[in-house]
């Protein structure tokens, strides 16, 4: 377990401490851009390798709680919104105005909220020590991007983080959605969708545990 928190530290520390703007700064003066990035890239990678491979060894099964089985339905149903959520930020650009489009009338962090409800869905049906740890590690990490993010947006967009909310459809007028739904497209929701099945197909076979099993 020891190998398994390092490495899960490590994770963390690998996206919260090289992309602290301080710290960053610092780094791209030091380096190159690119090879700062290439860096970043590098050490992050390997921390995951290191969070896969010592997932892999950690065969004890250790309960912290009781996993909610009676709800396990509605996580598989709830589950294409987290993906919803990620397709839409890894397809989108951040507004570079005032005005947020698309998604981030949603949503100001799509990305990191889609995170956050995976890994949330995910702790309602598991209830071991291994796949607790590995969830909250995400959650932790998408967490500490919307902070410091929204901390970045006060200098930097403060009319955009004005206009937008973290929570989704806070701050999204009635009279927006069929523009935010238009500016999504039909895409990316066949997209979510198909790689959620992708997912579902997939996951037995990768991680030994199938969602539908039981239902």
């Amino acid at each position: 377990m020891t190998h398994y928190i390092i490495s899960l530290t490590l994770l963390f520390l690998s996206h919260a401490l090289l992309s602290w703007p301080q710290v960053r700064t610092k780094l791209v003066g030091f380096f190159p851009k690119p090879v700062f990035y290439t860096l970043y890239s590098a050490i992050s990678l390997a921390a995951l390798f290191a969070v896969i491979h010592s997932y892999q060894q950690f065969d004890d099964y250790i309960p912290l709680y009781e996993p909610v089985l009676a709800i396990r339905p509605w996580v598989v149903a709830c589950m294409p919104i987290a993906f919803f959520f990620m397709v839409c930020r890894i397809s989108s650009p951040y507004p570079k105005t005032s005005v947020p489009y698309g998604i981030y009338r949603v949503s100001r962090f799509p990305g990191s909220v889609g995170i956050v409800l995976w890994a949330l869905l995910h702790l309602l049906s598991v209830g071991d020590t291994k796949r607790v740890l590995l969830f909250v590690c995400m959650i932790v990490i998408a967490v500490f991007a919307m902070v410091k993010n929204t901390l970045q947006m006060k200098q930097s967009s403060p009319a955009l983080l004005k206009n937008t909310s973290i929570i989704p459809c806070m701050k999204m007028r009635n009279d927006t959605i069929g523009s935010a739904l238009k500016e999504i497209g039909f895409v990316r929701i066949i997209a979510s969708l198909a790689l959620y099945g992708g997912a579902l197909m997939l996951h037995e076979h990768l991680l030994g545990v199938n969602p539908l099993g039981g239902l």
